[in-house]
């Protein structure tokens, strides 16, 4: 018995790392909240310049794009067994050939007098590893 535990700790351990530096939406957004309040130079100098500005009114919006493809692997065939008039059967239920698969995130980002105000971002690669509630260094573009 003290051995399982003794060997769970270490599995318990890789898991919440693991989990730990896994890019999700929530830790992108958490990210550009950072920036709110921050100066128009201010996100140039760390993201760099924008792909497209746009000014209404008071209100500029400078928006951020990246577009990519990931490689998604083949899944290994599935089967099912069961029994048919007596005898015993298998058949392949399920297998897929690797793909390509597109991936985008757009940001843009809302500036009122010169600061950031809001912001908004869609796609499915708007993710970061990055955990910026455990940190206190100014964000910078997610990796």
């Amino acid at each position: 018995m003290k051995f399982s535990r003794i060997a769970s700790v270490p599995a318990l351990v890789f898991v919440l790392a693991a989990c730990a530096s896994t890019p999700t939406t929530a830790k992108y957004e958490a990210l550009l909240e950072t920036l709110k309040g921050r100066s128009e130079k201010d996100l140039i100098d760390v993201w760099g310049p924008p792909d497209s500005t746009y000014e209404l009114g008071a209100e500029k919006y400078l928006t951020y794009e990246q577009t990519g493809s990931v490689y998604v692997s083949a899944s290994d065939p599935a089967f099912s067994e069961g029994l048919a008039g007596g005898r015993s059967h298998t058949r392949g239920i399920s297998s897929m050939r690797g793909y390509y698969m597109d991936t985008s995130c757009k940001t843009t980002f809302i500036l009122t007098g010169g600061a950031i105000k809001e912001w908004r971002h869609e796609g499915n690669s708007c993710k970061t590893s990055r955990d910026v509630a455990a940190e206190s260094a100014p964000a910078e573009v997610p990796s």
